[in-house]
């Protein structure tokens, strides 16, 4: 688990964790970034319980359906539940996850943090609505899938 949490962005080496699986409640201020005074000093909330907050102040306590990527399970999500259903003694915290797989561009997952994005917005000044709509339909939501520009130009040719 400590390999899996380092892939997806922890840092188990913290020297301020007391565990290396340990997630992080309060970030501390980083140049550029939003930043509260606090008891722990100035700093945010820490991402899995950025997302707890925000749920339980604007759905509730519970929810029904929760998603995300694949990639979020563990530990975002987990964590979410751990902190939501500590926090709220409510059990279960969502009804249903839906984990959707990764969108892959040129063998890798798309992320922001790759620049590898391709921006729906942008496809949209191109295609039509129903050319997106059906290639991003054109596959189980559940397994992965590569975008390729060649697919998206065959769908449109479908449709037209």
């Amino acid at each position: 688990m400590t390999l899996l949490s380092k892939e997806r962005g922890a840092n188990p080496n913290d020297p301020n964790k007391k565990d290396p699986l340990d997630f992080i409640l309060w970030q501390k201020v980083k140049e550029g970034e939003p930043s509260w005074q606090s008891p722990w000093g100035e700093g945010r909330p820490g991402w899995h319980i950025e997302c707890s907050a925000m749920i339980n102040t604007y759905l509730g306590d519970r929810i029904d359906i929760h998603g995300g990527g694949r990639d979020l399970i563990y530990p975002h999500h987990e964590s979410e539940i751990a902190q939501s259903e500590s926090f709220t003694g409510r059990k279960p915290f969502v009804g249903y996850w839906l984990h959707i797989g990764m969108v892959l561009y040129e063998g890798e997952k798309m992320a922001k943090s790759l620049g590898n994005l391709i921006i729906v917005s942008d496809l949209a000044k191109k295609y039509s609505a129903n050319t997106i709509r059906w290639l991003l339909l054109s596959h189980h939501y559940r397994k992965p899938w590569e975008y390729d520009l060649l697919r998206l130009k065959s769908v449109r040719k479908k449709l037209s």
